[in-house]
């Protein structure tokens, strides 16, 4: 395989982990925005319900905290449990790392030498410690 298809096969892998953890850190935004908004509205619709029911005398308000302070607890572990906020970390973090690496690599590219196959390698191999850090911090954020 000729240096140029071996840069273009990197760069291609580059891009595609990198739309990857776009897509991811824009799903784990949304989830972890999600849970702390409706679970903190839930919280906040126990609290209130808890109150109108004592100055109105509506005893079914009790119903509703009771309910939206289920949910709320509910939410809290479900969020606990996928760490949508800790991912949304560890997605940005890889992102702004293979940003950097697509960038050195262009860059590279813009000198009028050729690049050579052990910068190639090079490259490959920090696109391969970068995707294995990410995979650890990964496995490391829910696995617990």
């Amino acid at each position: 395989m000729s240096n140029d298809d071996q840069l273009r096969m990197l760069d291609e892998q580059i891009q595609n982990k990198m739309d990857f953890f776009r897509s991811r850190s824009r799903f784990n935004r949304r989830m972890a925005l999600g849970f702390t908004v409706i679970s903190t509205s839930m919280s906040a619709l126990a609290t209130v319900s808890i109150g109108v029911s004592e100055k109105l005398s509506v005893k079914w308000f009790l119903i509703v905290a009771l309910i939206a302070s289920g949910f709320a607890t509910v939410l809290g572990a479900w969020e606990g449990m996928f760490a949508n906020r800790k991912l949304w970390v560890v997605t940005g973090t890889t992102l702004a790392q293979l940003e950097e690496l697509k960038w050195d690599l262009d860059y590279r590219r813009e000198k009028s030498a050729p690049v050579t196959s052990d910068e190639i390698d090079a490259f490959n191999s920090r696109f391969k410690k970068i995707t294995q850090a990410s995979e650890s911090a990964w496995q490391s954020t829910v696995g617990k």
